[in-house]
């Protein structure tokens, strides 16, 4: 009987274990998403930006939402949430951190999430965006917050308070904040709050201040980092996981999990890696036996940060993501036949080598095989890869490189892929094609295709002379049924697109009038995607202007890496090469990245470039990143003598304008800067052309050109000492050659000096007649600007009078 009831009673102490631990979030590996509370205009931002210029394209989203077309803009984020939260949960995700800037918007901004959630196991929690706030202001409307929620069935509590991440801790002493907590715990409001001690981009080196941290914070809240190695990423957490241990032992610990970063306003990039990034952090997470993860983000489309399922991820991020959820938890593996992501960018720059993975899951059906090749746009076969064993037992990652000197004068890679097993014959589907660009890349995104993603019907591409003489795109599926829609891509964004209802005929044609240039020669691919959701692709095709034909020979820099592994933070260079070296290539002319701004009469307030390539500039802009007009930086239209004698429009700048150029327009590598410039004196630096990555050209307080090329690589400059005359109009020109910098002036050579040999392919915005910070403007007249990914010298400038 004794031992009836000890067995009993050990029954039920486990039961009451187990239903504790259920209820005990410290207990449970939740897996959270940082989502932004704010919205995005997508329709104008992605789905229209490069239909036609204006003012979108200087800075334009590179991916949209799938769950919806309005559903992240101001008009629909209010009754979105809904269906977002459903999708996290079909995906893994237990809960959303809402990211709020203003404390007075705490209870209206989360209203929906809660409202949305109810019914269902997920989590809400608020996300305080920054801390430096009033106390006073912080109390009001964080208590107000907390009253209405902590007791809400979605709210996630700790010891009976709810918890609320904090993403900035800058601003806010933490006597001060527990001066605030203290406040509130009075009024019966505390909460468990975790905390970012320290910036993404730190390795959370600095015991003293993450201790300090934990004297005002329950937890730790990582942010996810990009741009450390892996085994940086997990000493950062190490660091974090040892503090917490020396001062909250039972504090939480929530690991970060990003993919890299890409700011559509900043310009800012952080690599991805393909997918390296994600698995790193997932890596260095379960390396340090972290509590909880949380992605970063959901839906931070300003930052591609974004998890949630997207025109360019699909829906493969939250795939491997939970993946990796299944392998932390110790969840077996479903039964499935094989699941392929292909990860690579959709384009890449001459002189650097360009790398495609192939991922896999876990299967369990018989042996199979992931085969990839390449092909011209004609249908040529340029490389075909060796076949991928899959492994059938846990995720598994294959990254081909393909190095600059294989792809020799490869333009356009039409990309096609397989999976096969037990000697079947390939079913190749045509995946996004690959771009190879000349001194820069209109997309630095990266592209993620899944082969069981993929829809049936071939889809066939050309361009060809419509009935008026004018070029038009003619679409061809060819399937007896389809039910969907076309989109017409040029350059990787969307400029048609067409519904799709097509029965009892072979073939659906359409034809679409190809409207405006975006450069002289534009890559055109179709996207089909039918009723549910599947995609496929068509044949590229290329539009060539006339007046293009030839080809010019110019230098490249050949780096030995990837576009991600060419970032130039990173602490120790990534590359198969000792250093970069410069080779000289045939380059057509239609390739040849190049801006020029002729100062005629504004197009909807905008500068529109008359190269071939229709880059948008912006007269006025605000200060720093930021592109927003700001009405007292423009400068004036006059009517003039040009520097032929002959009167035209110039632009008058007063010392404190600006023109601001569309986002990433520096090339990478050797350039040439070419400026008509009439100058006043002003006893001090005048800035004629600032780009953020480093490059620099300013006239000093005597008039003296000087170019300089630094930012986040080996700077150097070279300075004139021939004074440009004021009140009179000079031809400035300035040179990178891979090798040495040169100022010309009225074709003659001034000044040259040695520089490095290396790209900067990140951070590019480029400002003509002031600096970045508008502190150095020009005082005087311009009467044209051009900007090339080229070398030029007297004979082949690009700015006639």
């Amino acid at each position: 009987m004794k031992h009836k009831r000890f067995m009993i009673l050990c029954s039920l102490i486990g039961f009451l274990a187990v239903l504790t631990a259920a209820e005990d979030p410290r207990r449970q590996k939740m897996c959270w998403a940082h989502y932004v509370g704010w919205g995005f205009n997508q329709t104008d931002g992605y789905d229209l930006a490069m239909r036609s210029p204006g003012s979108w394209m200087l800075a334009p989203f590179g991916d949209r939402t799938l769950l919806g077309k309005n559903l992240q803009w101001d008009s629909g984020i209010f009754f979105g949430a809904r269906k977002q939260i459903e999708t996290a949960l079909a995906y893994g995700v237990d809960g959303f951190c809402v990211d709020i800037v203003n404390p007075n918007s705490y209870v209206g901004g989360l209203e929906r999430f809660f409202r949305d959630a109810e019914g269902t196991p997920f989590k809400v929690a608020l996300c305080i965006d920054r801390l430096n706030y009033d106390n006073a202001y912080l109390i009001e409307h964080l208590g107000k917050f907390i009253a209405t929620y902590k007791d809400h069935p979605n709210a996630c509590r700790i010891d009976g308070k709810m918890v609320i991440f904090v993403y900035n801790i800058a601003g806010k002493k933490i006597d001060d904040w527990l001066a605030v907590r203290a406040e509130l715990k009075k009024q019966g409001l505390d909460a468990y709050y975790l905390v970012q001690p320290a910036h993404e981009t730190s390795m959370w080196s600095e015991p003293d201040k993450l201790a300090d941290a934990l004297r005002g914070f329950e937890g730790f809240y990582d942010f996810g980092c990009n741009g450390f190695t892996p085994d940086e990423m997990k000493q950062r957490l190490a660091n974090g996981r040892a503090a917490l241990k020396a001062h909250r032992p039972d504090g939480i610990f929530a690991g970060g999990i990003a993919i890299g970063y890409i700011g559509q306003g900043s310009s800012y990039y952080r690599p991805f890696l393909n997918s390296g990034t994600l698995r790193h952090n997932w890596e260095a997470s379960i390396a340090n036996n972290v509590d909880w993860v949380c992605l970063t983000t959901w839906n931070d489309y300003i930052e591609s940060t974004q998890f949630e399922p997207s025109m360019i991820n699909r829906d493969n991020l939250l795939r491997i993501n939970r993946e990796y959820v299944s392998k932390w938890r110790g969840e077996p593996a479903p039964q499935r036949t094989p699941q392929v992501i292909y990860t690579y960018h959709d384009e890449t720059v001459l002189g650097d080598d360009l790398t495609f993975e192939v991922m896999n899951f876990s299967y369990t059906t018989a042996p199979a095989s992931a085969l990839v090749r390449l092909l011209a746009p004609d249908g040529r076969l340029l490389k075909e890869f060796a076949p991928v064993q899959l492994n059938p037992k846990k995720l598994a990652v294959k990254t081909f490189r393909l190095r600059h000197e294989e792809m020799k004068d490869w333009k356009v890679m039409r990309v096609q892929a397989a999976v096969v097993s037990n000697g079947e014959k390939p079913q190749y589907k045509e995946l996004h094609p690959i771009v190879r660009r000349s001194g820069r890349t209109e997309s630095v995104r990266t592209l993620r295709l899944r082969q069981d993603d993929m829809t049936g019907p071939e889809t066939e591409l050309r361009i060809e002379a419509g009935p008026d003489g004018r070029s038009v795109a003619k679409i061809t599926l060819k399937s007896w049924m389809f039910a969907g829609k076309a989109e017409l891509l040029r350059n990787g964004w969307p400029v048609a697109e067409l519904e799709i209802n097509h029965l009892h005929k072979p073939v659906w044609e359409r034809t679409v009038p190809l409207e405006w240039r975006r450069s002289p020669e534009d890559v055109y691919v179709v996207r089909v995607t039918d009723v549910s959701g599947r995609l496929g692709f068509s044949n590229p095709a290329l539009h060539r202007a006339e007046g293009f034909d030839g080809k010019t020979r110019l230098p490249v820099i050949v780096t030995g890496s990837d576009f991600d592994e060419n970032w130039p933070l990173w602490k120790k260079r990534i590359s198969r090469l000792k250093r970069p070296g410069v080779v000289a290539m045939p380059v057509a002319d239609s390739d040849i990245f190049s801006v020029r701004y002729d100062f005629d009469k504004p197009v909807d307030g905008m500068l529109i470039s008359t190269s071939g390539w229709s880059i948008p500039a912006q007269l006025g802009s605000s200060k720093g990143w930021w592109q927003g007009c700001d009405k007292d930086t423009v400068p004036q239209w006059k009517n003039a003598a040009g520097p032929d004698g002959t009167e035209r429009t110039v632009l008058a700048f007063d010392g404190t304008d600006v023109v601001a150029i569309a986002a990433r327009a520096m090339p990478t590598g050797p350039f040439t800067i070419e400026q008509w410039i009439k100058p006043e004196r002003k006893e001090a630096d005048m800035v004629l052309f600032e780009d953020q990555m480093g490059v620099q050209l300013l006239l000093d307080a005597q008039l003296r050109p000087r170019l300089t090329r630094g930012g986040h690589i080996a700077g150097a400059s070279v300075q004139s000492d021939k004074e440009v005359p004021a009140g009179k109009w000079t031809h400035l020109a300035a040179v990178y050659d891979g090798k040495s910098l040169k100022i010309y002036q009225d074709g003659r050579k001034t000044a040259e000096a040695p520089a490095p040999t290396c790209t900067n392919p990140v951070n590019s915005l480029s400002r003509i007649g002031n600096s970045m910070n508008l502190e150095r403007g020009f005082k005087g007249r311009l009467a044209g600007f051009s900007l090339e990914g080229a070398v030029r010298a007297p004979g082949s400038f690009r700015l006639k009078k």
